[in-house]
C-alpha cells in the first residue's frame, strides 16, 4: 500500500497532525484539510485514493461532505471517524463510505482499516460464509469489532466486519474463533459507546485477509435493530 494517497480531513489540528504523521510513517502519501469545503476542493484536484473524514466539524460536517461526494463521477472511498458523540448519527453508511472507526481506538485499528479499504472490498456475496446473504444484501464496509465469549465475556480477539447488513455480516479475523455464539462490540455514529451484538458464527473460510466467518445477529434489542436498519439502509 506504500505510495497510496490519503486525504485526512479533521478540524482538530492535533488529531489531524497525529493521523498525518501516523500515515506517513506507514508509507502513505498524505495531504490534509481542516474542513469540508477545502476537502472537496482537494478531492477534485488531487484525486486521493482514500479520504479519512471526521464526522463532527463546523460548517460542512462529515455527512455533508459525503452528500457532496456522491455527486462526483468517481468519488474516492471514505473512512469515517467518529468520536461517538450525539449528532453523528445521520447516515446511512452507503458508498462512498467504505469504513468506520472511532477516535478512541488503538491507532493500529485505524491503520488496519485504511489498509483493508485500499486493498479493495468485495462488492458481492459470492464467497460469504452464511445463508443470510440470500435475504439481505451486505454493504461492503470495514467496521472494527471486538469479539468476546457470550457466556462470561472472556475476550476472544479482534477482527473486522467487511460486509454488513442489519441482520448479519462477514467477519475477518487473524485468529481462529469458536463456531458458536459470541458478542461483537462495534462503533456506531451517535452513540457514546460501542454497541454490543450477540451473534452466531458460522464455518470459516481461509482468505488472503485472514479467516472469514459468516455472522448472524441474534435478536438485537429493538432500539439497536432500528439503529442497524438506519445505519445500513440499502
Amino acid at each position: 500500500m506504500a505510495g497510496k494517497h490519503i486525504l485526512v480531513v479533521d478540524d482538530d489540528d492535533g488529531v489531524r497532525r497525529f493521523l498525518c504523521r501516523l500515515l506517513e510513517q506507514a508509507g502513505y502519501t498524505v495531504s490534509e484539510a481542516p474542513g469540508g469545503e477545502l476537502a472537496l476542493a482537494k478531492v477534485a484536484s488531487e484525486r486521493p485514493d482514500l479520504v479519512s473524514l471526521d464526522l463532527s466539524m463546523p460548517g460542512l460536517d462529515g455527512w455533508d461532505v459525503i452528500d457532496r461526494l456522491r455527486t462526483f463521477e468517481e468519488p474516492p472511498p471514505v473512512l469515517l471517524l467518529t468520536a461517538l458523540m450525539e449528532g453523528d448519527e445521520r447516515g446511512p453508511l452507503r458508498p462512498p463510505v467504505a469504513g468506520l472507526t472511532h477516535k478512541a481506538d488503538d491507532p493500529r485499528v485505524y491503520l488496519d482499516a485504511c489498509r483493508r479499504i485500499l486493498q479493495g472490498l468485495p462488492t458481492d456475496d459470492s464467497d460469504s460464509a452464511g445463508a443470510e446473504r440470500r435475504r439481505r444484501r451486505r454493504l461492503p464496509i470495514v467496521i472494527p469489532a471486538r469479539i468476546s465469549a457470550a457466556n462470561g465475556g472472556m475476550a476472544l480477539g479482534e477482527g473486522r466486519l467487511v460486509r454488513v447488513s442489519p441482520i448479519g455480516a462477514d467477519l475477518e479475523s487473524q485468529v481462529a474463533l469458536p463456531q458458536s455464539k459470541v458478542v461483537l462490540s462495534i462503533p456506531v455514529p451517535g452513540r457514546e459507546a460501542p454497541i454490543s451484538l450477540e451473534a452466531q458464527l458460522y464455518p470459516r473460510l481461509r482468505t488472503a485477509y485472514g479467516l472469514l466467518y459468516g455472522v448472524s445477529f441474534l435478536s438485537p434489542p429493538p432500539d439497536v435493530q432500528k439503529l442497524l436498519d438506519r445505519m445500513l439502509e440499502d
